[in-house]
């Protein structure tokens, strides 16, 4: 790339970014519909009040129950001593430091193996990829911001083959979402002596989440009470929310939405097919980490990534506000500029026109709405994970034992 070009993308990324944040702050200060965080906020003011058996209770929230687990409930306790519109312009900021800590993991992991103008950037146009979804985090007041610094700081560590402090950082989005935890199967990609300390602090740290979660109750029959509402929330999420919304972007909202125009599939059938591409991809891909090897810094990234994408694919749901996580692979793919094939430039430019640019005030209500229900970006989504794919596979080689018990 040339020199006038680089500079242009990191003066656009730092403009974008110092007008945005003062905007956004003004524009959610004025806020008074609905967000996500009312809802945190009105979790929180329950678990002040002690009235545990409402925390985690579909028929009085309707479609907006707290989806997170008794374990984050304590981050947005101090918030009750707030008011909600104050509070809201608070976590705003909180959630804008969170991204500016994520960025600057990726920055350090692109420094591992590039310049620093070649980092800048790179980090400059995967920022400029994804933050029409910061944004969309930040207008809802979602939680994405802290699970960004979290999967990127644990991708720092990884690259650095830093066992304990790689899991460490990946405990918190696990006990957020459950789905984040097959990110842990990146270490099957590691040496066994890594694995197996990985594994450890997994459990050290699951360990203390629920320690610390008892302590803060005082009361084990609470906290196992509030542990088992919540895992009903988790597994019976399509009885208070519907997962065909247009709105979002997995693979089991594009099968749901396909039923219901086609008529081709049933629910059932589309929730038994959903749970086969489930099984089937993850297993692949944990197939795949256990028998190959990244060779490279930019491999390990990619590994990494892959766990990005099968997170967002196979949720559910997927929404807009979990979609900044798109940097990591995108990250991985851009370090590799030089050498990208067409089928990935190919991949990348479908995703930048039809996920980064396909915002509701930039294309128009009607092409908006008609990707969004053909399920565009998940197609998108599909080609950056084929793209990663194969460049991990370049990136790679397979395992030396493997190799002697085939032969």
């Amino acid at each position: 790339m040339g020199v006038k070009y680089k500079k242009a993308v990191m003066v656009l990324a730092a403009t974008a970014a110092l007008i945005t944040v003062p905007l956004y702050a003004v524009k959610i200060a004025k806020r008074t519909d609905y967000s996500d965080f009312e809802v945190y906020y009105r979790t929180a003011m329950r678990a002040q009040a002690q009235d545990w058996a409402n925390v985690y209770n579909p028929q009085i929230d309707g479609n907006c129950p707290f989806r997170y687990a008794p374990s984050a409930i304590p981050l947005f306790m101090p918030f009750t001593w707030l008011p909600l519109q104050t509070a809201k312009v608070i976590w705003f900021l909180i959630q804008a430091s969170f991204f500016v800590l994520g960025f600057l993991g990726l920055f350090r992991v692109a420094r591992t193996w590039c310049s620093r103008e070649d980092s800048v950037w790179m980090i400059s146009l995967t920022f400029l990829f994804v933050l029409r979804f910061c944004l969309d985090s930040f207008t809802i007041g979602q939680i994405s911001g802290l699970m960004f610094a979290c999967f990127a700081w644990s991708l720092l560590f990884f690259v650095r083959g830093q066992a304990k402090s790689s899991s460490s950082w990946l405990v918190l989005p696990f006990f957020l979402k459950v789905a984040p935890g097959f990110l842990f199967g990146v270490s099957l990609s590691s040496p066994v002596r890594f694995f197996r300390t990985y594994l450890c602090t997994v459990l050290a740290g699951v360990g203390a989440v629920m320690a610390v979660s008892v302590l803060w109750l005082r009361d084990l029959t609470v906290a196992t009470t509030l542990w088992k509402s919540w895992l009903h929330i988790v597994v019976s999420d399509s009885s208070y929310f519907d997962n065909s919304h247009y709105g979002s972007q997995s693979i089991n909202s594009a099968l749901l939405r396909f039923s219901r125009w086609s008529g081709l599939l049933s629910p059932a059938s589309v929730s038994h097919l959903w749970m086969l591409l489930v099984l089937s991809g993850s297993l692949s891909i944990a197939t795949f980490w256990a028998m190959r090897r990244p060779v490279s810094n930019r491999g390990i990234l990619l590994f990494y990534s892959l766990g990005i994408l099968a997170y967002l694919l196979f949720m559910p749901a997927t929404f807009k506000y979990s979609q900044p996580f798109l940097a990591i692979p995108m990250l991985g793919l851009l370090s590799g500029t030089g050498t990208l094939d067409r089928f990935t430039r190919f991949a990348i430019v479908f995703a930048f026109l039809t996920l980064s640019l396909a915002g509701l005030d930039v294309i128009g209500s009607t092409l908006f709405f008609a990707f969004q229900k053909a399920s565009i970006p998940v197609l998108a989504m599909i080609l950056l994970g084929v793209a990663v794919l194969r460049e991990s596979l370049k990136e790679s080689e397979a395992k030396s034992k493997l190799i002697q018990v085939a032969s």
